[in-house]
């Protein structure tokens, strides 16, 4: 009896030490700056003489990231990426009409090779803004490039954004 309670405490403590190290949680929050000044030939221009359209626009702010995840023995990822740019605006730089950023972003990632802790992800992201006057809206395409480094705590990413589109709706 006491041989069998002994090999089920071992059993348990061994559970514990073991299932963190199969599947490590990875919550990682990163926040990077966005600026892009490009034209938008879709953006609403009262003063172009072509028929309203046509701009200049300068888009600053902050974006965030978050990533939910699980690193599988250290040989894969897979988890959610989020992101956030609350407070990215634009303006027009012939109308100055004001553009608003009008939500976020969810995408999921699987079975990502991890190797010697590190691993990448590369995703588009679709900033979507808003301006004053009629059908005026546009997006962003950009690549996101991540890099989550799980050797440290708390864990780390390193984002770049490259490969910017501007997408009329």
């Amino acid at each position: 009896m006491k041989k069998t309670k002994l090999l089920i405490y071992l059993a348990a403590v061994l559970a514990i030490f073991i299932a963190p190290a199969n599947a490590e949680p990875v919550i990682v929050n990163s926040e990077f700056g966005f600026s892009l000044l490009t034209f938008v030939p879709c953006a609403y221009n009262p003063f172009n003489p072509d028929g309203g359209r046509g701009d200049e626009v300068s888009i600053v702010g902050p974006q965030s990231t978050t990533i939910h995840g699980t690193i599988n023995n250290f040989i894969s990822a897979s988890g959610e990426v989020h992101f956030f740019s609350r407070g990215v605006n634009g303006k027009g730089i012939a109308t100055s009409i004001n553009y608003h950023d009008t939500g976020s972003t969810k995408m999921s990632f699987e079975n990502v090779p991890v190797q010697s802790g590190v691993f990448h992800i590369d995703l588009v992201n679709r900033l979507n803004l808003v301006g004053e006057g009629p059908q005026n809206k546009f997006s962003v395409r950009e690549t996101v490039h991540i890099t989550v480094n799980v050797n440290v705590r708390p864990h780390t990413a390193t984002v770049t954004v490259d490969d910017f589109k501007i997408e009329c709706d």
